[in-house]
């Protein structure tokens, strides 16, 4: 999480290349599929119940961010979208910013987001959340 932090908020403006692309795209495809997993072992944990369903949680997971990836990189209408359904999880975060310097509220600012069918290479980091739960998580 570290790297990934300061490959997006160091690395990218010293360098910008595509190597600092990738590795955000590795990072976040090591990262993104363990959350549904993380919070449904929370979930469970709370109601004292036993994760015998993490495996497809991690399963689906990791299918849904693949695709997700994937279509994002390939297709101008799921970049698109994804561009402005970032700028609407980013607007509240701003407007709670902007509120406390000034009294207008932001307008809605989406992601700049190109399309890279070549971020498809990165696809084997999928590999990287499986092999970290076990290949057969019991969370």
């Amino acid at each position: 999480m570290v790297l990934w932090g300061l490959n997006d908020h160091v690395f990218k403006d010293w360098f910008s290349n595509s190597i600092t692309g990738k590795l955000s795209d590795v990072a976040g495809l090591a990262v993104v599929p363990l959350i549904p997993v993380c919070l449904y072992g929370m979930v469970c944990s709370a109601r004292k119940q036993p994760t015998k369903h993490a495996k497809h949680v991690l399963y689906f997971s990791l299918f849904a961010v693949g695709t997700l990836f994937a279509a994002v990189n390939t297709l101008p209408m799921a970049s698109d979208a994804y561009q402005y359904m970032t700028a609407v999880a980013q607007w509240p975060f701003r407007a709670i910013a902007q509120a406390l310097t000034a009294t207008t509220l932001p307008a809605l600012k989406p992601l700049n987001h190109t399309l890279d069918p070549s971020d498809l290479w990165t696809l084997p980091a999928l590999l990287i959340p499986w092999w970290v739960s076990g290949s057969d998580p019991e969370v």
